[in-house]
This record gives structure tokens, sequence and C-alpha cells, in this order.
């Protein structure tokens, strides 16, 4: 009988052992950190993104030199699935700099998805296939776009950005999880 509950006691602290080892384990990126440093965040909000965001710049979309602003913002757009977002990208005066507005009900398990789509318009931007343009205007490799004519999930610039960000979200599980 002793023998039994000998047992059962070392099988519950080897499963206690085996939960506590996946439970307290980092993500593997999180304990590399090593990134380029010509890509610079700028975190105001409160989420807890920047290594995200360097991840995905440098390690998935191979920027070279940037600096990312995230604040929050109040802007609403629609995305692809109907859902009203405030979450944009835009390019900065400065050359390489842009900045990322999120909406502050974004929560945790929309957050990497959402970064991966708005780190694709950054790509755009820098290899220049998205330019703004005066008036609420872009252009999209090559072609103008006036934005208030076309409904968001209809500007080229986002159907590819909405492709994009599947493969993104995708590698940037990949490499923080694996």
């Amino acid at each position: 009988m002793k023998k039994k509950y000998l047992i059962i006691i070392i099988l519950a602290v080897v499963a206690i052992i085996v939960a506590l080892f996946f439970l307290l384990r980092k993500p593997k990126i999180y304990m590399e950190k090593k990134f380029k440093p010509t890509i610079e965040v700028v975190n105001g909000t409160n989420f807890d993104i920047d290594t995200t965001v360097l991840t995905i710049a440098d390690k998935i979309l191979n920027l070279d030199t940037v600096k990312i602003h995230i604040y929050y913002g109040t802007v609403t757009l629609e995305d692809d699935d109907g859902i009203i977002v405030n979450t944009f990208a835009q390019k900065n005066p400065f050359p390489h700099s842009y900045t990322i507005f999120i909406g502050k009900n974004v929560n945790k398990a929309q957050i990497n998805r959402i970064l991966s789509h708005e780190m694709v318009h950054v790509k755009q931007y820098e290899t220049g296939q998205l330019i703004p343009l005066e008036d609420k205007k872009v252009k999209y490799k090559g072609k103008a776009i006036d934005l208030q004519q076309l409904e968001y999930k209809r500007r080229p610039f986002e159907i590819d950005a909405f492709n994009e960000q599947m493969k993104v979200h995708s590698m940037l599980n990949r490499i923080v999880y694996e």
C-alpha cells in the first residue's frame, strides 16, 4: 500500500515539474534579442510589443534601417473581415520613419496579427511599392489610387498586406516559439 502511494507521489512530482517547465519557459526570441542596431522601436503604448516589432522588421521582412513609432490611435477602419479596427501605419516625413497607431480596444490575441499586417505596409513603403501622395492618394506599384474612391478592402496594397500578414504571422510564431 505504501509503495502505491509512493509511486503516485513520484508521478505527481514529475507531472508538476513537466508542467512548470512548459509554463515557465520563455519564447526563444526573447532570450536571444540579436537585432540590427539600425532598427529602432519607440513604443508609446502599454503593449509589450517591442521585441515582436523588431523580430518582424529584422528577422522576417529583412528591413535594414527603420524607426517605428507605436502609439494609440482613434481612427477607425473596417478590416477584411468587416471588423472595425483603429490600427494603421503611416510614413513619417523623416526618411525610414513610420508610425503605427493601435486602438486601445485591441487585445493580446489580435496584436501579433495586427503588427504583422502593419509591418507589411512598412515594407511596402520601404521598398517604394507604396508611396503617399497629397489629397488622400497613394501610388502603389506605379498606379495612383484615390483612397476616397476605393473601399478599404478593395485597395490593392491592403489586399496584398492581408495576404502577406498570414505568412509573416506564421513565421513570427515559428521564430518566437520554436
